[in-house]
This record gives structure tokens, sequence and C-alpha cells, in this order.
């Protein structure tokens, strides 16, 4: 804390700044962490609470556990984050987190030191039990950041299971899905905007959502220009009788008033003062009087900043007003001026050097000697050194506590080593210090009284000035800013009044004097008594058996209320009498902010609640809510697994258990059973209709047996001549296990009455080898599939042809007999039916005994003979004999020969008129 009578430049805005700040008087206060709820898997939030009256002042920088891990703001960690309020966020709650502690740590920018929050608090981890739809934590929908600013949108949500999360723009009624880019990161549950634009301005949506439901949220964010205020030109020096101009330029948002200073009062239009547009001040034929600092002030709605300029005269004489940003010399301060016109501090003495020597040639390598310097104040008094004088050699003079006596023309003199001399002055003002007389609020203020203090002024030079702040603030004397009423009682006083105090006048008042070049100033607090005010009044509850609940029951008042909880079982009407203050356990306990937080509810918590705020100051408050506690319907099993044949009746039984009254609704494949439309549901209900106090869901699989379906996929994998493999696809089982698969099968030619061939194959099989076939005949195929219900249809017909074989029998019969000397006829009997495949034809061969010769073959070609199973061999020799066989051949080749028949051919012809062929047919 600084000095009542300390002294700062109100004309260097960042001097002012750093005054402004030093001013608040030094306060106690404590930084508080508090316990908080989350379900298992969500995301959690610890809040650090610092006070309103130095949250500008004590940032949140890091959050610490007690085991030493430490959460700074820049931390990475995907897990812990410190979201832009000082909250820190963990994400992915689980049990470890509920077995730590932590706490926030606070800087506090007025004395750069650490503050630590008390006590710790811990993370209540629970597991979940029931579905819960997505809540959203509250928390502000309006959010302000500035142009360039790293905007952080946050959504919080509990549910289970965990929620998942989705980002809209609304622009109009269209809802825009934001994704991430090199500017926006959409991080689960966070929405981060890099390089804010005004553009962003617009309403976010955050919809959370599980199977249990959804909830939304919408944050409206309003990105602006800072707000900023300079007045042009900054320095003005000019002769009297010129026109000057300032303007003060605003950029940032709109501004809600601006208003023109002349040294700290507000500017008074005149016929020379004149204010073209409320930006620009014009003032003509400057006169002596209008000399001094010019400031314009601007306010928006937030945020205010002021600009300034000086306007000198050439005129003025070296009065040492100011050089280089610093003040110039008043009572009792301590200076020291260089040559080159700037002012220094050096505590404990007054340092006044050369000002000015003349000019002197000298040859280059020439050394120059000062013999002597001396100093002459302006009553030619020649100043030596003494307790508060002392003349250094290198020319300079101290003056040590100046005083008004020290004011004047001080002039000194420099002798060089060959006589020659130099002359140099000095003009120096010392201003008296303004002295305020103390003032005080008192410390028994109430809301509702008045107050009034008076600033007065017990010493210093005219012109005087008086500003009024608040908070660090100005209140101009224009306005009568909520309920401050600041009235001048002439130029050394000026008083101010609230009629009506409130708890928001609460606050650090300061009175700044500015007496020329000199300024003082003096805070006094005010503290306001204030009775309870409800925040956040509790309301009734109606939860279910096991859950927790909290009733919210907030108070502000000045000092801080203490929150009381009382209990009385029923639901009736009671006197303040009936209730029992609650005694804080694990069940049931209150936290540091008035909330009655309940655990595990019971049946017996059910009753009414009594909540009462009290500080000393006026009356109490107190509310009474009522905590309804309902039994959950439930079911002896929660599933069912329930079998029916097709076709068959079945009844499915939900049988709950619970209080009046219940109702049941039936759903199948989570959506409603519209009887209307299925008039195969008949529902009998013995239960009352009315609304839900909570859900039990109980789940019953119904399995409707049948025959399996048809197999399919019937598939060709080899055949031969005597055995064909195939395979199919399993059909659907018609929820009873296939005990096997039945394969039938025919020859097409067959009639269809003949009886069928089967084979049976195993349930874990899906082809079959079908052996024992004729070669070159066709089948037909069919497979049935089997289980406990019966059989399925046939599948489709496959219908394989197998591979021919060579005949495996000779003809049978074999007869010849000669029709002449050159001819015989051979006639047989095809052989036996054995289906070895088509007969192509017969070869027919023959051989003279009489020689070695082999067999002569005759091809007959069924498809081009006319008359089967006969030939005639012609071109015989006469009355020879021959050897006769035949036998048959298809396309993979001959079959074995018949016996061979001996005939002999005629020594002399017949003489018959008739065609041999029409001889053949009678010849048997």
């Amino acid at each position: 804390m600084v000095a009542p009578r300390e002294i700062i430049a109100l004309s260097d805005s960042a001097a002012l700044a750093e005054y402004l700040k030093t001013k608040v008087i030094r306060v106690k206060y404590e930084i508080r962490t508090y316990d908080d709820f989350v379900v298992k898997g969500n995301t959690a939030v610890l809040k650090c609470y610092v006070p309103s009256s130095v949250q500008d002042f004590v940032p949140v920088i890091s959050w610490e556990t007690d085991e030493g891990f430490t959460i700074q703001r820049s931390s990475s960690d995907s897990k812990y984050k410190i979201i832009a309020d000082g909250s820190l966020m963990i994400e992915k709650a689980d049990l470890s987190d509920g077995k730590k502690k932590y706490r926030c740590i606070c800087k506090d920018e007025m004395d750069n030191e650490s503050v630590t929050s008390i006590p710790w608090g811990q993370l209540i981890v629970t597991e979940p039990t029931t579905l819960q739809v997505p809540r959203i934590r509250s928390g502000s929908r309006e959010h302000n950041y500035k142009v360039g600013a790293t905007v952080e949108l946050y959504c919080i949500a509990q549910g289970y299971p965990v929620p998942s999360y989705t980002w809209y723009k609304q622009e109009g009624t269209r809802m825009l899905p934001l994704s991430s880019n090199r500017r926006i990161q959409v991080l689960r549950s966070s929405l981060l905007i890099h390089k804010a634009s005004k553009i962003d301005t617009a309403t976010y949506v955050c919809v959370a959502n599980n199977s249990a439901g959804e909830d939304r949220i919408h944050l409206q964010l309003v990105i602006s220009e800072h707000l900023r205020a300079s007045v042009y030109p900054e320095k003005l020096i000019v002769k009297e009788g010129i026109s000057v101009t300032f303007t003060c330029n605003v950029t940032g948002p709109q501004i809600t008033s601006l208003v023109w200073t002349k040294n700290l009062k507000p500017v008074i239009t005149s016929a020379r003062t004149k204010l073209i547009s409320s930006e620009v001040l014009q003032i003509y034929s400057v006169m002596r009087e209008d000399k001094g600092m010019y400031q314009c002030f601007v306010r928006s709605h937030d945020y205010s900043y002021q600009g300034s300029a000086q306007l000198s005269l050439e005129e003025d004489p070296p009065d040492l007003r100011k050089f280089s940003g610093q003040l110039l010399p008043r009572v009792e301060d301590i200076f020291s001026l260089s040559s080159d016109g700037t002012l220094y501090h050096n505590p404990g003495r007054l340092y006044v050097p050369l000002y000015y020597i003349q000019k002197k040639n000298v040859l280059k390598g020439d050394k120059v000697v000062m013999r002597r310097i001396s100093w002459v104040q302006f009553d030619n008094t020649l100043l030596a050194g003494g307790q508060r004088l002392a003349d250094h050699r290198n020319g300079t003079l101290s003056i040590a506590q100046a005083a008004k006596g020290d004011q004047g023309w001080y002039h000194c003199e420099v002798i060089g080593g060959q006589g020659e001399k130099a002359m140099g002055s000095l003009y120096i003002r010392v201003v008296e210090r303004p002295v305020i007389n103390p003032f005080i609020f008192g410390d028994e203020l109430m809301e509702g009284m008045r107050t009034m203090v008076v600033c007065t002024v017990l010493a210093g030079e005219s012109p005087i000035n008086i500003l009024w702040l608040k908070d660090s603030m100005p209140l101009l004397h224009s306005e009568h800013r909520d309920g401050i009423h600041v009235t001048n009682l002439g130029e050394f006083a000026s008083s101010l009044t609230i009629p009506s105090v409130s708890r928001y006048h609460a606050g650090n008042y300061t009175c700044l004097v500015a007496s020329g070049a000199a300024q003082a100033s003096y805070t006094a607090v005010m503290n306001v008594k204030a009775s309870p005010k409800w925040v956040k009044k509790p309301k009734d509850m109606e939860v279910i058996v096991n859950q927790k609940v909290v009733f919210t029951c907030q108070a502000e008042g000045i000092p801080e209320p203490i929150h009381r909880w009382k209990y009385r079982p029923g639901d009736g009407s009671a006197q303040p009498a009936d209730f029992r203050s609650v005694v804080s356990s694990s069940h049931m306990y209150v936290l540091e902010n008035g909330s009655l937080v309940i655990r595990d509810v019971e049946k017996q918590d059910a009753g009414l609640y009594l909540c009462e705020a009290s500080n000393g100051v006026g009356e109490s408050l107190s509310e009474v809510v009522k905590l309804t506690v309902n039994v959950p319907p439930r079911f002896n099993q929660s599933f069912e697994v329930k079998t029916v044949k097709e076709h068959e009746e079945v009844v499915l039984s939900c049988d709950a258990h619970g209080e009046s009254p219940l109702t049941v609704s039936w759903k199948r494949y989570q959506r409603p059973i519209d009887r209307s439309v299925l008039s195969r549901y008949v529902l009998r209900e013995h239960v009352h209709p009315n609304g839900l106090k909570s859900q039990e869901e109980k789940s019953i699989q119904l399995i409707v047996q049948a025959p399996p379906e048809s197999p399919e996929g019937m598939q060709l994998l080899q055949v031969t001549s005597r055995q064909i493999t195939f395979s199919w696809t399993a059909p659907s089982s018609g929820n009873s296990p296939i005990t096997g698969y039945i394969v039938v099968y025919n020859q097409s030619r067959k009639a269809k009455d003949e009886p069928l061939e089967s084979v049976r194959v195993p349930a874990t099989e899906t082809k079959v080898t079908i052996t024992g076939l004729n070669p070159g005949s066709t089948y037909v195929f069919k497979v049935h599939a089997e289980n406990a219900l019966g059989r399925s249809g046939p599948s489709q017909d496959l219908t394989i042809t197998t591979e021919e074989e060579a005949p495996a029998n000779s003809p049978q019969d074999v007869r010849v007999i000669p029709l002449s000397s050159s001819m015989v006829k051979v006639t047989w009997k095809a052989p036996s039916p054995s289906s070895l495949g088509y007969l192509l034809g017969f070869y027919v061969g023959y051989r003279d005994l009489s020689t070695n010769d082999p067999y002569v073959y005759k091809t007959v070609d069924i498809s081009k003979q006319e008359r089967l199973n006969e030939a005639l061999i012609s071109n015989l020799r006469r009355n020879t004999k021959y050897a006769i066989t035949v036998q048959g051949y298809n396309s993979k080749g001959a079959g074995p020969a018949s016996k061979e028949v001996i005939v002999q051919t005629l020594q002399h012809d017949f003489r018959i008129n008739m065609p041999i062929d029409m001889l053949s047919r009678f010849v048997r």
C-alpha cells in the first residue's frame, strides 16, 4: 500500500494506470475450492472461487494435487486442462481421480505473491447404475472476446453412457456442423477459435447425446475490437491568438459516452471553445488560461479509455513543468537536472547542473582547463556549500529540502585556465504539494442509509482541480452514476453523496487533487452491510431411491451469509419448531456454498427441508422445500428367453413391482408396438396407466422355431462315369439346430412314380459324393434340410449326366446266314441293357479260316442304319468258311466281341430275280 500523499502525473496514461492500480486498498480474502461430483468416464470440472472484489488482480496460474503433481495453464496434457475462467477440467474421470485432492494456485498481482486455495477440493467419482440422459453444466451463455484473441467455448455434460458432442454454428434457421480446420479446433467438449475476427460473432450450439437422450446449449459469442482513444495532436506549443483543434480518435466497439476534460474538469463550451462534433474540440484565439492537459474519456458498455494532449504557450517561463515524462520539482522533492534539461530523481538532494555555457573555439588537441565554477542566486548572493546546498566540482549545484524561498533565477560562472569566462542561467519554480483533509465513510453503513463525504484541500496553489474515482474509474461531475452524486463546493472542496446506499456502492473511493504540476490523493474504503438476498432459491425435488440429490440454496449479503439446513419428515404443514438441524455425514452434508447434498437417497429421506440464510444484518431468509422419494419399478428377471413353434400362440408376461401408478409399454426392436396395425398382438393390462416416476426395462427374447428353409447354392464339384460330388449352402435353421440333410435323386428317364434313391448327410457337412451310378446317365438331385421340427422343402433341382464307359457286354445271339457264294447276312441282339452309355454302332469282324489273315471289320453306324442289329458282308470267296464276330462301340471305345460263329459261303448261286437287300429280308 502506498502513502496517501503520493503524487503521480495524470498526463502520462501509463503512470495513471499504475497509480490507479496501486491505490486499491489491501483487503483480506480467501480462495476456495469445493468438492464436485462426476459420473465415471465423464468430464469433471473443479472451480476455483476467487472473491469478485479481487478477481481482476488475482488470476489462476496453476493447479496441484496432494501427490505433488502440478498442472500449468500452458499444459498440453490431454487429461487435465485449465480453462479460461481458471477451473480445472478433467477428461474421462476415473476412480483414481477421486483418490486425489486438488487446489488452485493464484498470483496476487498487487504484491506479486502466490496464494493457494483452502481447503483442498476432492472429486467424487460415482459408478453409473442406470441410463442417464446427458445434462450440460450451467454456465455463462454470453461470451465476449476481442479481435485476435483465442476463443474458448466449453460444453461439459454428464450422462451414461458417456455422451458424445457435436458443435454447430447457427446462421439464421440453419445449423452448420463444425469440424476442425487451421483456425477452429473441435475438441470433444470444447471449441477453440484462434485469431478470432468479427465474422465469428454468432450463436454456437453444442449437442451432447447418448443412447438415453440428448441435451443442448446455445452460446452467444461476440467478437469486438479493443476500445482505444487518442488525442491528436498529443502536444501543442503555440503562441497566444492562434486557433487549435484537438481530435479524439476512437477505435473499437460502439461507445456510449465521450466527455472532454481540461485539467480533469469538464470542458465548458463558449464562444471561443466549441465542439465541432463530439470527437472534435476547437479553441479559437488561444489565451493563457487555455493551456493545460486536455483529455477525452470514452466509455462502451464494458470498457472505458482515455486519450490526452498537452497545450502549452511559447511565452511560458521555464518552470520545468515536465521533461521526458517525469514530474518537476515540488516542495520537499529531491531531484537532479542534467544539462540536456531532463529531470532525474536522486533520493536525498536537488541537483542543478550547468544549463548553458558560451561557445569557445579551441584547437584540436588543446587542453581546456576550467579553473573555477561559481553559482550566484537571483539576489546576486554567492552560493557556497552548507547543510542544504552543495556545489560540486562538475558544475552541479544540489539543494536539499527545496523550499518556496528557493524559487527564482540561478546563475553559474565558469572561468577557464586562461581567464576566459562563460555564463549560464536557470529558473527554478517550486510548487507546493496539495494537502487533503482525510475523510471516512464510517463502519456501520447499511443498505438504505445515506452517506456523504467531503474532500477538502487544506493547502496547495490555485488553480485546484478535484476528481473523484471509484475503484480506479473516474466519477465525472456531469454524471450521477448509479446514484452517486458529485458536487463542487468551491475551488477547494468537493462532496460525494449517495442518497440511498446499496451493496453495489461498496468499494474504494479516491479523491484526486491536481494543483499546477503537483498532485495528491486520498482513498477511503466504503464497506456496506447488506442483509441476505436470494441468489438461487432451493426448489422441490423428486428423485428415485439410490440417486443423488442436491438442493441449491445460495444467498448473498455483506458479510457473507451463513446457510443452515433443517429437516422434518412428512409432507404436511409445519412450523419452524418442527424442524431439526441436519447433521453432516457421508450420506447427507452441506457444501460450503450452502447446497445440501444427499447421496444414495433412501425412502426415509423424504420430507420437508428448511434452508436458512443469515448474516446478522436485517431479517434472515428461509425457504421450505419438499423432497419426494420414489421407489423405481423392478422385475424379478430383467432378461428372459421364450421359445415357441411357428404358428403357435405365445404369451409374454411383464410382471412389474413398484409404487402405483405403473404404466407398462411394449416395444419391438426399440420401437413401440402399434396394435392397430399388427392385429395379431393382444395386450392385457392389469396396471393403472399414469405418469412414470421412473422406469425400468425387461427384455424378453422370443425365439420362434420352424423347420429349416430349403438349402440353396447347389454346385457341382466333380463328376465321373459312376459317381458325382456336389455341395450346397446351409439354410436358415428355423431357430432350431439342423440335424442333417437328405439327398434324393433318380434317373431322369425313369418313371415319375418310381421310388427315389436317398442319402443322409450329417449336419456338419454341406457336400456329398454319390456312388454306384450308371455311366452316361442323367440324374436329378434334390437336398432337404432337417431339424427337430421337420424337414424343409426341396432345394432347386441339380441335373447331372455321368460320363460314359466303353460297352462292358458283347452282343448276344449272333447268327450268320449265307446268301450267296460271296455274301452272308449277320444278325445279333444288342448287349444287355447295362446303361454303360449310348451305343454309336457295332463292329462286325470276319476272317477266312483257311488263312491266317486277321479279322476285317465292317462298321455299322446306328445313326445311319435303317435296320438295326444286322449287317451284310459281301465280296467273300466261294465255298469258303469264315469266322464272324460282333462287338458294340461308343465314344469311349469298343466293347468285348461276341463268340465266333462259323459260316461257309455257297458253292453255287441261285438264279433269283430279286435285289440282294430284299432277299436278305426273307432269309432268316
